[in-house]
């Protein structure tokens, strides 16, 4: 099984073109809105794992789906920060790279890995801790959520329900092989090319 070293977990919105229409496999909160959330490569700036609900669906419910395992370091944001979520990553030696909601005492009683985090929070301060821990690393995902939208769109052209969550489903993939495209072409263009020499 491949490796991830180093990862983002964050999630965006796409807008339907039925603004007034609820989605009807969900629950009907919020109209108009598709979520995709992502489990992004930092080193590659690729979705390795992506998930797809409504808009109202908490960040933290959809955390386990897109977790594999062999990670390194996890960096999220406070969307994220729970004792499940923590434990989850304590449970596969990863890092938690997950700042804390501003009440530090709370919820860390049955979490070690996030009692230590807050508690060195508490300590240095969560600026500090963002520097130590390198947490603008978090932007890769806001980087490649921009570019995904930039060039497959931000709004959702199917009409159907089944169909928004298949175009949205293939945003993602697309947007890699596009990325990954570029990437080798830009790769070729910088080899230096030498011509055979005549004998």
């Amino acid at each position: 099984m491949q490796s991830f070293s180093l990862v983002v977990i964050d999630s965006t919105e796409f807008k339907t073109t039925i603004r007034g229409d609820s989605l009807d496999i969900w629950e009907k909160k919020r109209k108009g809105w598709i979520k995709l959330h992502a489990f992004v490569d930092i080193n590659h700036v690729n979705a390795q794992k992506i998930a797809i609900t409504s808009a109202h669906k908490h960040n933290a419910q959809i955390f386990p789906l897109l977790v594999k395992g062999k990670e390194d370091q996890v960096f999220a944001d406070k969307a994220y920060d729970s004792r499940k979520i923590f434990n989850l990553l304590d449970s596969k030696g990863t890092d938690a790279i997950i700042p804390l909601r501003k009440n530090l005492r709370t919820m860390t009683r049955g979490s070690p890995l996030r009692h230590r985090t807050a508690r060195e929070i508490r300590k240095i301060g969560e600026e500090e801790w963002k520097r130590i821990h390198d947490y603008g690393r978090r932007w890769i995902v806001k980087i490649y959520f921009s570019g995904l939208k930039r060039v497959m769109g931000e709004v959702i052209k199917a009409r159907r329900t089944d169909y928004m969550i298949k175009e949205v489903d293939l945003k993602a993939p697309y947007y890699n092989m596009i990325r990954e495209n570029t990437r080798t072409y830009g790769q070729l263009c910088n080899t230096e090319y030498t011509s055979p020499q005549n004998n």
